[in-house]
């Protein structure tokens, strides 16, 4: 197993080069994960992916997961992702 350099809440491999990050919640994802993909695009299908995990997250930020109607858009979402991985 590889040493591994912890660095805030990055760490590095020091075998390898790249990094992994922790997401401990929804702050993370809105504060680190998310705005890190806004400003390095991913590229294909994983973009649209993106774009819907965006909006899902945005639902549940602004707690609309908890109403019917956003419910209904987060199985909306759900259906579209399935949709485009057969």
């Amino acid at each position: 197993m590889p040493a591994e350099v912890s660095l805030a809440k990055k760490t590095r491999s020091e075998v390898s080069s790249f990094f992994f990050k922790r997401v401990n919640s929804l702050h993370d994802l809105t504060s680190f994960i998310i705005p890190h993909f806004f400003n390095y695009p991913l590229l294909s299908q994983k973009s649209a992916d993106f774009n819907l995990f965006k909006q899902i997250v945005n639902l549940i930020n602004t707690k609309a997961h908890l109403t019917d109607v956003g419910l209904q858009k987060n199985c909306k979402y759900k259906s579209l992702n399935e949709l485009r991985s057969i």
